[in-house]
Formats: structure tokens, C-alpha cells, sequence
């Protein structure tokens, strides 16, 4: 299961590329609050007293996409003022959502746990993605628990942190090229 860490970057590179002007600091921290929330329905089921399929378990109505679009809506309505937001509300209300969204994209590639409600309230079905990288943690492995956190750790690294310091990079320096074009 991907740390909390992992999904803040992930909802960082993911959110970014429909930001196309100057990105107001208070977003980068939104968007990293976005990309780790859904994991708050652990709390409630922590102890099992809900089956994994149940809606609200672990990785269903807050992992979904329509919880993106809310949560995404919310913050970009509540964390920003309407005259002063350089990318309209709009822009933002769908990067805080693709921000939100990454977290079940990331657990839907890992290979803990009963799969991700994306599609609730409509249906309650789980899923994985056919291609599974990142492991469940320590514990699981062979190797032992340092072993399989250095392992779990790499992992991440290599599909999440890397991917994703590559996304913002190349979009940080498209909208440095945009703002330096004479006709913007």
C-alpha cells in the first residue's frame, strides 16, 4: 500500500498539468491534503467491524471518484478566493480533483487490500488494476521487516516518487516557457 508520502506526490503530479499559470503555493499543500484524505475511512474500519466490501470500508466511498469531485469542489471553493485565484476555480477544482482521484489510483496498483470502489455510490464493485508494482509492506516479504520496507520503499520510488518528480518537472517548465512567451 503506498505511504501517505507517496500519494501526496502522486496527487501532486497528477493535479498539475491542468495548471497553465502561475500556481499559488496554498494549492501545493491543498493538493497533498487532497491526495492523502481518502485513507481517513481507515479509521472507522481499522478493526474490521466492516466487511471489505462494505461502502464505507477501507478503499470504498472515499477512495471513489465522486468523493474526488466533491472533496475537489469543496477545497477549491472554500481554499480560494473567487477574485484573487489566478487558475480559475474551475482549473483548480479539477486539479484538487485529480489530486484526490490519484489515491485510488495508486492502492489500485498495489497489491493490498479488497480493491478500490471507484464507481460508488453506483456500484460497490472493486478494482485492481491488471498491473500491480507496489506491495503490500513490511511483513509480507521474505526478506524480513527492514528487508521488506527497504523493498516496499524502492518500489515506490521507482513507480511513484520517479514518475511523478518527472510530471512536475516537465509541467514546471512548460508553464515557465508560457509565462516567458512575449504573447502571454
Amino acid at each position: 500500500m503506498p505511504s501517505s508520502f507517496s500519494h501526496a506526490i502522486g496527487g501532486l503530479a497528477l493535479g498539475s498539468p491542468l495548471l497553465r499559470s502561475r500556481v499559488p503555493r496554498r494549492y501545493w499543500w491543498l493538493a497533498a491534503a487532497c491526495a492523502t484524505v481518502p485513507d481517513l475511512d481507515y479509521l472507522w474500519s481499522y478493526r474490521g467491524t466492516l466487511g471489505p466490501e462494505h461502502w464505507l470500508a477501507h478503499r470504498g466511498l472515499t477512495h471513489s471518484l465522486i468523493f474526488a469531485l466533491v472533496l475537489g469542489a469543496l477545497i477549491a471553493r472554500v481554499g480560494f478566493d473567487r477574485a484573487a485565484a489566478s487558475p480559475s476555480r474551475w482549473t483548480l477544482w479539477g486539479a484538487l480533483t485529480l489530486a484526490t482521484a490519484s489515491h485510488g489510483f495508486l492502492d489500485s496498483l498495489s497489491s493490498y487490500g479488497a480493491g478500490v470502489a471507484f464507481f460508488l455510490p453506483i456500484t460497490s464493485r472493486r478494482f485492481f488494476f491488471p498491473w500491480r508494482p507496489i506491495d503490500a509492506g513490511p511483513g509480507l516479504h521474505d526478506h524480513g521487516m527492514l528487508g521488506g520496507l527497504s523493498e516496499t520503499i524502492g518500489r515506490e520510488l521507482l513507480w511513484i516518487w520517479l514518475p511523478a518528480l518527472v510530471l512536475l518537472t516537465l509541467t514546471a517548465r512548460w508553464r515557465g516557457a508560457r509565462a516567458r512567451r512575449p504573447d502571454n
